[in-house]
């Protein structure tokens, strides 16, 4: 028994260099933009988590209606899962149609088809039909509310919302950017993030409102992703912006602007300082062989382990080197599942950061043989010489 833990628990560790380089750590000197004219700012590569610039980046802040993306973000999972679909029926209530700030101008008692409303939503960051939007998933406001701030608990977001639009709610930069990252994760806010100018259909008051998207970058930046801004005397000029270019993409936050300009201005900083300084690469695929391992207790001698998934990182000329460190059991014993996971390959730079990794599974099952396994097989080997 002994000798089994201790084959379980032995490792090898398998280091080598790669003509590669990545950031290491949070590149503070040689700011990218001007900290002067934001009070907080964040540049993060979403995938990997990677931020590449900071600052003030934990504080909490007023951040006027980007309140409202943690609902928003709800309603677009939900649409992604099929919990709500274009086609539904939305009846709007009284406190919907009453919420203030930056609105589709949806009259109480209008029915919209929620397709039209989500696009609203995603365009013009539209209180009401967020507020809507949420009422119809969730059944009441008390279970939005719920809702939300459990979503922002698994975010790792320290807030606490008492009503949908999060009014009065403080958050960071690094909030934001967490929730701009499930955002453009998600199909249903994707196809309508970009867009910059529709007309939405009314069926109680106004015959038409014009959603004209207030994130500027939407079509003057190239890949912009969208998401949203927001602007307040309290808090300035915000903005949550996310771009994609050649398989590499950034989520830029700017808080507590002076003016509207300053918060765009900071947004394209940020972004062009990432495409200007870094570019993903790929550094492996799922389904690659990375080692073969012994295995005791089955027929089979060894099994194949491959990678689980694909994994990008970040890459710089003027970074540190990058290691790749392999873990793995000298052998393990059956039985064995084929994508049981047995060990992982890591990436970290020379002072020991992991910057990412991905775990090695088993490639098929191996199971367990018993008496009549090993008879059949030396029968079968007899019986082959013969």
């Amino acid at each position: 028994m002994y000798k089994k833990l201790c084959n379980l628990v032995s490792f090898i560790l398998v280091a080598s260099f790669l003509l590669l380089t990545i950031p290491a750590g949070v590149i503070a000197d040689n700011a990218p933009i001007d900290t002067g004219i934001i009070k907080g700012a964040i540049l993060m590569e979403p995938y990997s988590g990677r931020v590449l610039f900071e600052h003030d980046s934990s504080s909490k802040y007023s951040v006027a209606g980007l309140t409202r993306l943690a609902a928003l973000l709800i309603i677009c999972e939900a649409f992604d899962s099929g919990t709500i679909t274009d086609d539904t029926v939305v009846t709007v209530s009284a406190k919907s149609a009453a919420v203030k700030g930056t609105t589709a101008f949806l009259a109480n008692g209008e029915r919209m088809n929620a397709g039209d409303m989500l696009m609203a939503a995603v365009m013009i960051n539209a209180g009401d039909a967020i507020h809507a939007l949420m009422c119809c998933i969730c059944g009441s406001e008390n279970t939005a509310v719920e809702r939300i701030n459990a979503r922002c608990r698994e975010l790792g977001i320290d807030a606490s919302y008492s009503d949908i639009c999060g009014d009065g709610v403080l958050l960071s930069c690094t909030d934001l950017a967490a929730i701009g990252t499930a955002l453009i994760k998600s199909e249903s806010f994707r196809r309508n993030s970009s867009l910059y100018y529709e007309k939405l259909s009314h069926t109680t008051g106004a015959s038409q409102t014009e959603l004209a998207n207030p994130n500027k970058l939407t079509k003057q930046y190239s890949g912009c992703l969208g998401v949203a801004t927001g602007s307040s005397t309290d808090a300035g000029y915000c903005g949550v912006f996310a771009s994609e270019r050649g398989g590499t993409t950034y989520i830029a936050v700017a808080i507590g602007a002076k003016n509207s300009s300053d918060r765009f201005v900071t947004g394209i900083e940020l972004m062009d300082y990432g495409y200007a300084n870094f570019r993903s690469s790929k550094m492996v695929t799922a389904g690659e062989t990375a080692a073969e391992i012994l295995v005791s207790g089955a027929l089979e001698k060894t099994i194949k382990l491959v990678t689980a998934s694909d994994l990008s990182l970040l890459v710089s000329v003027n970074g540190a080197k990058l290691y790749s460190e392999t873990e793995i059991p000298e052998s393990v014993e059956a039985p064995i599942k084929e994508g049981q996971i047995i060990g992982r390959i890591r990436y970290l730079t020379e002072n020991g950061e992991i910057v990412g990794e991905v775990d090695l599974i088993a490639y098929s099952g191996a199971e367990k043989a018993g008496f009549k396994d090993y008879v059949m097989l030396i029968m079968r080997a007899w019986f082959g010489r013969t």
